[in-house]
């Protein structure tokens, strides 16, 4: 609770047996570490996400909670197909070249079960925006394979939030279209306000329109919210890296391998920062640490500053190639 700044915490533990589910979950005060509520729920899987909403729905009442409009339901597919959701989108948390390739499997058989499950599309078009990232699809094939899941998920569910934030994501890093990308995200926040991975998308257009204060003091909210998540630190690193902020940058994109160990382009982004400070044998370290295509970049750069030619033609050749 002191971690996330919370007042309370529902925890919980889920036991399977077959088709048959136990559900324990309990309603913690954090300041006195009293129960305030606690319950289980013995029931199939066929209606798990029934229980979903009646847990919600008593946690809500337990707290005297006023929200805005009705207390949210969860989305509802099969439940083969949400237990293989869930499994590739923490996969796809992970960021490594085996881990989406494993939660890409996984999130295309949630899909075989259930075509129309529109979170899984969104998921797995992130999945394959980092992959194009990173280098293991083509441009061409991958951001394709983007436009086609997202534009999949809206056309299944057009009140999906994350699907518009997606959209606006590609329009402004994919499509250069900043326009565009405000319209998308716009009807984004309107659908889902508080929602930490839209306000970073939102982080991201401000900071395309070199708004550089805003964006950081979004995601400062954001890793305020969630911080846990190694991809807000790594965005706030990366501002902080736009806003010439050094040591700030190291210290959250740190954070991120902390939380996640081989976090995609952390260490080479912690290369660029020591660059940018003059220490060139630290940036070195960092680059020959990070196995992705951002670390292929950023060597022939500290070769280069190292004033080592040879070495810095030779690791862009190498980078060409590849």
């Amino acid at each position: 609770a002191e971690e996330l700044n919370v007042a309370h915490i529902l925890e919980g533990s889920v036991r399977k047996a077959g088709n048959q589910v136990r559900i324990t979950a309990q309603l913690i005060e954090a300041r006195s570490d009293t129960h305030l509520w606690s319950e289980t729920y013995d029931r199939t899987l066929n209606n798990i996400f029934a229980i979903q909403d009646e847990i919600a729905s008593t946690v809500v009442e337990q707290l005297k909670v006023i929200l805005l409009g009705k207390v949210p339901l969860v989305q509802q597919t099969d439940p083969e197909a949400y237990a293989l959701y869930l499994q590739g989108r923490h996969l796809r948390g992970q960021n490594t070249a085996v881990s989406l390739e494993q939660a890409q499997e996984l999130l295309q058989q949630a899909l075989a079960i259930d075509p129309d499950y529109a979170p899984a599309w969104v998921a797995v078009g992130s999945v394959y925006t980092r992959q194009t990232n990173r280098g293991q699809r083509t441009i061409e094939e991958g951001f394709t394979l983007v436009r086609e899941a997202l534009n999949k998920a809206l056309a299944i569910d057009p009140g999906y939030a994350p699907a518009y934030a997606s959209l606006g994501w590609f329009a402004m890093t994919i499509d250069n279209d900043l326009f565009a990308a405000a319209h998308y995200l716009e009807r984004a926040l309107q659908l889902e306000p508080t929602n930490p991975s839209i306000i970073r998308k939102a982080a991201h257009l401000t900071a395309s329109l070199g708004r550089l204060d805003e964006a950081i003091t979004l995601v400062e909210f954001v890793t305020a919210r969630d911080p846990v998540s190694a991809s807000a630190h790594s965005n706030l690193g990366l501002y902080y890296i736009f806003a010439r902020r050094w040591d700030e940058a190291i210290d959250s994109y740190n954070t991120s391998l902390t939380l996640t160990p081989g976090f995609s382009g952390a260490q080479s982004a912690i290369g660029v920062a020591l660059l940018f400070k003059g220490d060139l044998q630290g940036a070195l370290e960092a680059m020959q640490m990070d196995d992705s295509v951002f670390g292929m970049i950023g060597l022939p750069l500290v070769y280069h500053a190292l004033g080592q030619a040879n070495e810095s033609d030779a690791a862009l050749e190498e980078l060409i190639e590849k």
